[in-house]
């Protein structure tokens, strides 16, 4: 037995014991306790090797039928992992009910461990299929059986990866809050000595920054920027690094650091076209844009969307299309260029309204509204108006609804008095939902 460790033994013993179903307790007698059976199983070292001999012995087990078991006990391990890697990929590839399937498939005989990786990818693939209450169900089952066995596989970091993608799961849903927690819970639960996953580490500052700029928390999410910085702008994954040059950009944005929040997005540029991450690419160049514009440096602010607009075909959604058409075409409007912003936004309208609905489609339904006032045409912007209201009203979004009822309500005063009179009404019902509270005066002082 020399050639096998402690810890393999031990593992043996107890897949043998459970297989035959026989409780630690079956297996002591005046010569063995159970306390004694638990520690070989867990490769104690202190364990004597008689005590070893006697407890395989009563189990009829031979040298030669422990070698044969481990090796099975291998080669099982590796068609697990590579399932598993099949079921990450067709998830990933966005074969998710195929993914589901396979799970369903694989075999892993009650073993906490491996049930653990059953529940975290069955929640990958649920999250994926925006089944949000499903896939935290998965995800906390995963956790459940994830803490009861820490070592999983060689994955040391999957409780980590199942708090992450609960936080991923609340942000979906908006609930920032809740998903900040779980973020930070991943943090916590993250083991820094496993070299092989620090892009998980970094998938999880990520999501926690974009929580922090949710909930308005600048300052905070800054000062994490820079803490992490050095070690994430050299991160392998290059898309991760790409996105915290975007949030760095935007958080210095935010901070009134113009010049600074330049230097970000084009140093994420540079990043994204030497690795030809076009997407990534084509999103900064419409940030820069919008920074020159904020900055009144309206001819650079151009040049960047209309690089968008030319390349428009790389952009993977209509909803990134629409948007640098709608950036380009409030900045006609700033120049006073109507007609040019209309056309614009008229294509900004075309792509947004074939996609799921998107805050940039309710403000082209906004913008396009207000330039057809300004051109003389309150008929054709008040279509804009009510379908806007419409859509937010449907999606319960009362920040995006209430500009709609307050130019509703412009257009109809002096010229119907009870659909004015239903506009205010509306415009009440919203902001009374925002009323502040007695214990809220904090707040202000």
């Amino acid at each position: 037995m020399k050639h096998l460790t402690l810890q393999e033994i031990g593992k043996i013993i107890r897949k043998v014991r459970k297989e035959r179903g026989l409780r630690l307790e079956d297996l002591a007698d005046e010569n063995i306790s159970p306390a004694t059976v638990s520690n070989i199983e867990r490769g104690i070292a202190h364990v004597s090797p008689g005590k070893i001999s006697y407890l395989l012995k009563k189990l009829s087990l031979s040298e030669h039928q422990l070698s044969d078991i481990l090796l099975q006990e291998q080669k099982d391990l590796h068609q697990l992992k590579l399932n598993f890697l099949m079921v990450s990929t067709l998830c990933d590839l966005g074969y998710e009910d195929e993914a589901l399937t396979k799970l369903n498939e694989i075999q892993v005989k009650e073993n906490p461990p491996f049930i653990a990786n059953i529940y975290y990818y069955k929640g990958c693939c649920l999250l994926n299929k925006k089944k949000w209450k499903q896939a935290e169900r998965a995800f906390l089952q995963a956790l459940r059986y994830t803490k009861q066995n820490k070592q999983v596989l060689d994955e040391p970091n999957l409780e980590a990866a199942c708090y992450l993608h609960l936080g991923c799961s609340k942000y979906q849903q908006k609930n920032y809050e809740q998903a900040l927690a779980y973020l930070n819970h991943g943090l916590k639960a993250f083991q820094e000595n496993d070299q092989k996953h620090h892009y998980l580490r970094n998938q999880l500052y990520l999501h926690k920054i974009e929580c922090l700029k949710k909930l308005q928390r600048i300052t905070e999410g800054n000062q994490l920027l820079k803490e992490i910085w050095s070690s994430i702008q050299y991160a392998s994954d290059i898309q991760t690094v790409i996105n915290f040059y975007v949030l760095r950009s935007e958080f210095a944005q935010k901070a009134g650091l113009y010049d600074e929040a330049i230097d970000y997005a084009t140093d994420g540029i540079k990043i994204a076209s030497r690795n030809r991450q076009l997407n990534q690419l084509l999103n900064l160049w419409t940030l820069l844009g919008n920074l020159y514009m904020m900055c009144g440096q309206w001819s650079l602010s151009e040049a960047c969307f209309q690089m968008v607009i030319h390349k428009k075909n790389q952009l993977k959604s209509n909803t990134k299309r629409a948007f640098a058409y709608l950036q380009l075409g409030i900045l006609y409007m700033k120049q006073k260029q109507y007609q040019k912003a209309y056309k614009l936004l008229q294509t900004a309208i075309q792509y947004s309204d074939s996609a799921q609905y998107s805050k940039e489609f309710s403000l082209c339904l906004l913008v396009i509204g207000d330039l057809c006032m300004k051109l003389g045409k309150p008929d054709e912007a008040l279509y804009y108006f009510q379908k806007g209201q419409k859509i937010t009203e449907k999606i319960a979004d009362e920040a995006r609804e209430l500009p709609f009822w307050l130019r509703m309500a412009q257009y109809w005063e002096g010229k119907d008095h009870e659909k004015f009179q239903n506009c205010i009404e509306n415009i009440y019902r919203l902001q009374k939902k925002q009323f502040i509270s007695i214990s809220e005066y904090d707040k202000f002082l």
